[in-house]
């Protein structure tokens, strides 16, 4: 799902909770301060980073799900409720799982977990209008059939004693790790086909079910998960909508135990404590790119110029404007298919770029003339169009940069008039494909740059067969060729996650899909012994060396 971010200014939270006073013998709750808020916390609706997936990664029993460890080890999808990785038919088509048993719904049902509770979440996806799940469960046999009310069941879901077999309509590789979104948690059998706010949780934590969906909610420990993950704090109380200036002020003086989601422009004073120990100041990698989009299918469809493009920016200047890291390859290092490789400088190459420029004909006296779309009204869009004005002007582009209403800005794959914007992309889900197919691919439903190759996509299809390790190397390996040979967009960054935390908070451990992993960290009221340490933040690419840049490029692709 493609998100072209906007920034905006998050709302004051008219209710908090703060941390207990003093006269209680129980250790007082983990107080977290969200800048942002939402409605619901139905998993079929909840595809989204911020905020809602954070919850829900705390409360979800999964067939799957990302392993409650740092970058790198979380990159691979590891079982949950299911006893093992699945069997996998001959055709590549039917997975079978065994589940597990002893895993429980919170209160007010005392259900346990069956594979009908995963049965009954696929039918939810299907059916629950404005479902955001539906798109990941669409290649299940009988899925849409079931959505659009023609079937009375999902024909690819056969349950038979404690195993659930799961067929799908072609081979598809990323199906696993898509298995660990929150649409597809297990969920009670008689949990309705219209949106809730919360549902009972069969994972390590549930939602109070007093929450009604603008309030501050309370996360608390499910006494019926009967899994093996952490839940070491026994109560979390989540503020939302919380006033940036406001939540670090709350950590700093105790009254909150974390502030989650920290702006770029508050980064810098918080940096130092980073450094102190205990570390209350964290920046984890997401799976998140941000790019110079452009349309290949206008003058930008001469390869030698959008290479030219991407040789000329300046990423560092670029990154800093969104607070994250430069970057220039198309898979982000928490994804499973990232293969190190420094394709463009981060700084720019203007001899490389006038070259690739002269070639196609431009130079001093005939310039290259593009248009830039950024949305109107914001002074942040239209400033970094005016950079990457100013960068590409010696390479002999001349950019002239336009406002567009947001309907515009947010459906450029269905404009014409525009040769360049700036966008980024959150995977759905950590797997190479959801980086490569949407963006790229000749049907890719988010293939703003019109790029349209037939021998790219067949290297997507075969890359996508392949065995689940060697899967991930081909995709690294395309990935990298596609950023450098073809250019389709330019990449620049790599998103952050940054947070603050109190004094007494511990066990800070990031999931790259999910930010913050809630069902691992404690507190010295708790414990001060971690399961897992925290993360650091993979080292930025190296700057190509050497006389040419395609050779660094290979010699890094090529590698094992």
């Amino acid at each position: 799902m493609r998100n072209l971010r906007l920034l905006a200014v998050a709302a004051v939270a008219t209710c908090v909770f703060a941390v207990g006073g003093a006269g209680s013998s129980a250790p007082a709750p983990f107080v977290v301060d969200f800048g942002f808020g939402f409605g619901s916390l139905d998993p079929a609706l909840s595809g989204d980073y911020e905020g809602a997936g954070t919850i829900l990664a705390s409360t979800c029993a999964g067939l799957l799900r990302d392993e409650d460890t740092s970058y790198p080890e979380n990159t691979v999808p590891v079982p949950d409720v299911a006893a093992g990785m699945p069997a996998l038919s001959s055709d590549g088509l039917t997975y079978t799982f065994t589940v597990r048993g002893g895993f429980g719904f919170s209160g007010p049902t005392a259900e346990q977990v069956t594979p009908a509770s995963f049965v009954r979440a696929f039918e939810r996806d299907a059916r629950v209008p404005g479902s955001v799940a539906a798109q990941f469960g669409e290649e299940v046999q009988g899925f849409k059939a079931y959505e659009d009310g023609t079937a009375q069941s999902i024909s690819g879901l056969a349950v038979s004693g404690d195993q659930l077999s799961i067929t799908l309509t072609r081979p598809d590789g990323s199906f696993l790790a898509r298995l660990t979104q929150p649409g597809f948690c297990a969920v009670p059998a008689q949990s309705p086909d219209t949106a809730v706010t919360a549902l009972p949780a069969a994972g390590p934590y549930y939602v109070d079910p007093g929450w009604t969906g603008a309030d501050p909610l309370r996360l608390l420990r499910n006494p019926n998960y009967g899994g093996t993950r952490p839940a070491s704090l026994p109560e979390l109380d989540i503020n939302l909508n919380v006033d940036e200036q406001t939540a670090i002020a709350d950590v700093k003086a105790g009254w909150a135990d974390a502030y989650l989601g920290v702006s770029p422009g508050a980064r810098v004073s918080l940096g130092g404590y980073g450094t102190t120990e205990p570390q209350r100041y964290f920046e984890s990698p997401l799976n998140e790119i941000w790019s110079l989009e452009m349309d290949d299918a206008g003058v930008l469809g001469a390869v030698d110029l959008r290479r030219a493009i991407s040789f000329a920016i300046d990423r560092t200047k670029l990154a800093a404007f969104t607070g994250n890291v430069p970057f220039s390859n198309f898979l982000a290092p928490l994804n499973g298919g990232y293969q190190p490789a420094a394709l463009f400088p981060l700084t720019p190459n203007l001899t490389q770029a006038r070259k690739l420029m002269h070639a196609d004909g431009y130079g001093l006296s005939h310039h290259l003339q593009l248009t830039m779309y950024y949305e109107e009204g914001n002074s942040v869009g239209l400033s970094r169009a005016q950079e990457v004005a100013n960068e590409l002007a010696p390479a002999y582009i001349d950019v002239a940069p336009v406002g567009v209403s947001v309907a515009v800005f947010e459906n450029l794959a269905d404009e014409t008039g525009w040769d360049l914007a700036l966008s980024g992309w959150l995977d759905d889900y950590p797997d190479p494909y959801d980086s490569l197919e949407p963006l790229y691919g000749t049907s890719g439903t988010s293939n703003l740059a019109h790029f349209h190759e037939g021998s790219f996509d067949a290297e997507l299809e075969s890359a996508d067969a392949a065995p689940q390790l060697l899967r991930y190397r081909e995709f690294g390996n395309i990935a990298n060729a596609l950023a450098f040979d073809e250019a389709p967009v330019t990449a620049y960054a790599y998103g952050i996650e940054a947070d603050f935390f109190s004094l007494r908070a511990r066990c800070e451990t990031y999931n790259g899909q999910w930010g913050v992993d809630l069902t691992v960290l404690t507190d010295t009221d708790v414990s001060s012994a971690c399961t897992y340490g925290p993360v650091a933040s993979p080292t930025v690419q190296p700057t190509p060396t050497g006389s040419s840049p395609q050779a660094a490029s290979v010699a890094s692709t090529s590698a094992p």
